[in-house]
C-alpha cells in the first residue's frame, strides 16, 4: 500500500504535467475504440466497393496504432524527465531504485486506468458521433448502423495494456542507468550552447532542394506516385537539419549584430533560446513536420471528397460507356431494346484498336508491351488507339488522313507539345491535330493517350507485326466502344439493369456506368475524407501538446532566470513582452515552414489526385487556403494559451 499511495500522492501533485498526458491517452483510447468499431462494423461488407473501403479503414487503423505508441513514448519522455529530479531525491532520502520502480509501475498503472476507463466512455461517444458523420459523408442505407462490440474493446484494452507495458520497461530503463546525482540534476541537461555545424545546414539545404524540385518538375502521375515518399524523406530530413543547425547559425548572425541584440527583450530571447537551441530545434521540427501532415492529408483527402462531380465526369463524359470484341450487332440489339424503358440520347459507336502500350523516344513512338520497357522513365508511357481511315469517314464524314500523315487527337495528352513529325516503326509521319472526335473527350489521365487515325492497311499489317507472339494477338482485334445518356427517374437501378443486360449479351465486354460508379467513388472519397480528419484532429492535438511540454517544460527552467532578472528591475510588462515575442518567434518559424512545404508540395499532390480522377486544380488550391487558414486560427489559439501558461510558470509573485 504504501507505494500505492506514493504514486496516487505524484499524480495529484503532479497534475499540471500529467494532465496533458493522460488526455491525450485517453484521447488515442477513445479515437482507437471508434476506428475499431467502424473496421468491425458488418455494415462495412455492404457499401459500394466495400472491399476497397475495408481495407482503408483497416490501414488507418494500424496507422493510428503506430502513431499512438510514438506518441505514448514521446509525452511519457517528457513525464520522465520531469521527475528525475523528484526520483533522485527518493533516492537520496533512502528508497532504492528497485522502490522507485514499484513507484513508476503504480502510476503508469493508474495513469492505465484512467485512461482507459475515459478512453473507452468517451469512445463510446466518439463512435455514435463519427458513425453519423460517416453516414452522412457516405450518404449510405440503414443497414450501416452503429453495432458496438466486445471485439473491439478487447482489442483496444489489450493493445494499451501493451503500451503502458513498454513504457513501464523504458522508464525502468531510465532509472536504472542513471546514479542519483545525474537523477537530480535530470531535468537540467542541454544547457551548453550547441556549435553550428554548416556542413549540416549545407545538407539541409541540398536535402530541402531536391525535394522541393522533385515535387515542382514531376509530370507524370505514376512517376510521382513513385517518388512521393522520396520526396517526403528529403523534406522531413531537410527540415530537421535545417531546424537544428540553421537556427543556430541564424541566432548567432542575430547575436553579432550589435545594435539588434543589445535590446531587453532581444537579448533575452536570443540568448535564452540559443543555449538550448538544440533540445528546441527538435521539438520545432517536430512541430513543423505535424502541422505539414495536418495541412497536407486535410487538403488532399478533402479536395478528393469535395470534387467528386470533377472525378465522376473526368471518368464518365456519357451515363453508360461499352467496350466489346465481339459482334456490335448484339450490343446494339440489346440497346434498342433499352429503348423502351427509358430514354436514350447520344448514342454513339466507334471501332478502334485497344489502348497499346508505346514508348515516346520524342519525337518517335516504339511499340513496347510493359510498363517495364519504359522503366528508365514512366513518363514516356503512352496509349495509343488506332482508328482507321474508313472508320474515321464513318463517323465524321470526312476523308481520313492523306499518304504518310495521321491524324492524332490528344485525349488526355498534357504534359508536354505534340511534335510535328513522328516515326512509328521506321516510317515517318506528319501529325495533323483534330480539335474534336466524335466519341471521345479530352481530359487529364495519369497515363498519356492519343487517338491516331491512320490508313487501314498500314495499321493491319503492323498490328500483325508488333502483335506475333501468342500471349499478345489478343491487340490485333478491334474493339467497338458504345457511348450513350439515358434518362430515368431511378438512375441507379437503371444502370444496374442495363449492365446485367448487356453483360448477359457479352460475358466479355466492359460495360462501366457513371451512376454506379458514383456510388462506389462516395464509398472511398467520404471514408477518405473522414480518416483525412481523424488524422487532422490527432496530429493536432500531437502538435498542440508538443507545445504545451515545450512551454512547460521551459518555464519550469527559465523560472528561475526570470526572477534574478525580475529582481535586477524588469518589469511584469517587459517580462510579458519578452515572453510573447519569444513564443511567438520560436512558434511562427515551424507554421511558416509547414506552409512553405504545402505551397510546393502542391505539384505532387495534384499528380497524385489525377490517379483519383480529380483534374481541378482551382478546387485543390482553394480547400489548401481554406485548410491553412482554419489550421492557422487553432495554432495561434494554442500559441495564445501556451503563452500564458509558460508566463504564470516564470513570472516572480509579487
Amino acid at each position: 500500500m504504501f507505494f500505492q499511495k506514493i504514486a496516487f500522492s505524484n499524480l495529484r501533485k503532479n497534475a499540471k504535467a500529467y494532465t496533458p498526458f493522460l488526455v491525450s491517452m485517453s484521447f488515442l483510447v477513445a479515437v482507437l475504440m471508434m476506428t475499431q468499431i467502424i473496421v468491425n462494423n458488418p455494415g462495412m461488407k455492404e457499401l459500394p466497393s466495400s472491399q476497397s473501403a475495408i481495407f482503408m479503414f483497416h490501414l488507418g487503423n494500424i496507422i493510428l496504432m503506430i502513431f499512438a505508441a510514438i506518441f505514448s513514448f514521446y509525452t511519457n519522455n517528457f513525464l520522465i524527465k520531469q521527475r528525475k529530479k523528484e526520483f533522485g531525491l527518493y533516492n537520496v532520502l533512502g528508497l532504492g531504485k528497485r522502490e522507485i520502480a514499484f513507484v513508476v509501475f503504480w502510476e503508469l498503472f493508474y495513469s492505465f486506468l484512467i485512461s482507459l476507463a475515459a478512453g473507452l466512455i468517451s469512445g463510446l461517444l466518439f463512435a455514435r458521433l463519427g458513425f453519423l458523420i460517416l453516414k452522412k459523408i457516405l450518404a449510405v442505407g440503414e443497414f450501416f448502423v452503429f453495432k458496438l462490440s466486445f471485439e473491439s474493446i478487447g482489442f483496444v484494452i489489450l493493445y494499451f495494456m501493451c503500451v503502458f507495458g513498454c513504457l513501464f520497461l523504458f522508464d525502468l530503463l531510465q532509472v536504472r542507468k542513471t546514479n542519483p546525482l545525474q537523477l537530480l540534476q535530470g531535468s537540467k541537461r542541454n544547457e551548453k550552447e550547441p556549435r553550428a555545424k554548416g556542413i549540416l545546414a549545407l545538407l539541409g539545404v541540398l536535402c530541402l532542394v531536391a525535394g522541393y524540385t522533385i515535387s515542382v518538375t514531376i509530370k507524370s502521375p505514376i512517376s510521382a506516385l513513385g517518388l512521393f515518399f522520396v520526396a517526403v524523406i528529403l523534406v522531413i530530413l531537410a527540415t530537421y537539419l535545417l531546424f537544428i543547425a540553421g537556427s543556430i547559425k541564424a541566432l548567432q548572425f542575430l547575436r553579432k549584430r550589435t545594435t539588434y541584440y543589445y535590446q531587453t527583450t532581444h537579448f533575452i530571447n536570443i540568448s535564452t533560446m540559443l543555449y538550448r537551441m538544440k533540445q528546441n530545434a527538435a521539438g520545432l521540427a517536430s512541430i513543423c513536420i505535424l502541422s505539414t501532415m495536418v495541412l497536407v492529408t486535410v487538403a488532399t483527402t478533402a479536395s478528393l471528397y469535395f470534387g467528386q462531380k470533377n472525378v465522376i465526369e473526368t471518368r464518365f463524359p456519357y451515363d453508360v460507356q461499352i467496350e466489346s470484341a465481339a459482334d456490335s450487332q448484339q450490343i446494339n440489339t440489346v440497346i434498342d431494346g433499352l429503348e423502351e424503358k427509358l430514354t436514350i440520347k447520344e448514342r454513339q459507336q466507334v471501332t478502334t484498336t485497344r489502348p497499346l502500350l508505346f514508348t515516346f523516344e520524342e519525337p518517335n513512338f516504339v511499340p513496347s508491351t510493359t510498363f517495364e520497357e519504359n522503366s528508365g522513365s514512366l513518363d514516356k508511357a503512352v496509349y495509343l488507339i488506332f482508328l482507321t481511315s474508313s472508320e474515321y469517314h464513318e463517323i465524321s464524314g470526312k476523308t481520313g488522313p492523306a499518304e504518310g500523315e495521321l491524324f492524332v487527337f490528344p485525349a488526355t495528352w498534357t504534359q508536354q507539345a505534340l511534335p510535328e513529325k513522328t516515326t512509328i516503326d521506321d516510317r515517318q509521319f506528319r501529325l495533323r491535330e483534330l480539335k474534336e472526335l466524335p466519341t471521345f473527350t479530352k481530359t487529364e489521365n495519369p497515363v498519356q493517350h492519343l487517338v491516331l487515325v491512320a490508313d487501314d492497311q498500314w495499321l493491319t499489317e503492323k498490328l500483325s507485326s508488333w502483335y506475333q507472339k501468342e500471349d499478345f494477338q489478343l491487340y490485333q482485334q478491334p474493339m467497338t466502344t458504345t457511348v450513350f445518356n439515358f434518362q430515368a427517374s431511378d438512375r441507379e437501378a437503371i444502370a444496374k439493369e442495363i449492365r446485367s443486360e448487356l453483360l448477359a449479351a457479352d460475358a466479355h465486354a466492359s460495360v462501366q456506368s457513371k451512376d454506379l460508379f458514383e456510388g462506389e467513388t462516395k464509398t472511398f472519397t467520404g471514408g477518405f475524407f473522414f480518416l483525412g480528419l481523424i488524422f487532422g484532429v490527432v496530429f493536432i492535438l500531437a502538435a498542440a501538446l508538443i507545445i504545451y511540454y515545450k512551454q512547460v517544460s521551459e518555464g519550469m527552467e527559465d523560472k528561475e532566470r526570470f526572477e534574478i532578472l525580475q529582481k535586477v528591475g524588469l518589469s511584469h510588462k517587459e517580462v510579458k513582452q519578452v515572453i510573447q515575442q519569444q513564443v511567438l518567434m520560436i512558434f511562427s518559424f515551424p507554421l511558416a515552414a509547414a506552409i512553405i512545404h504545402l505551397a510546393f508540395a502542391l505539384p505532387m499532390i495534384r499528380k497524385l489526385l489525377l490517379l483519383f480522377g480529380l483534374t481541378d486544380r482551382n478546387l485543390l488550391i482553394t480547400v489548401s487556403m481554406i485548410s491553412v487558414l482554419l489550421f492557422t486560427m487553432i495554432y495561434l489559439l494554442v500559441y495564445f494559451i501556451t503563452a500564458r501558461v509558460y508566463y504564470r510558470l516564470v513570472e516572480r509573485k509579487q
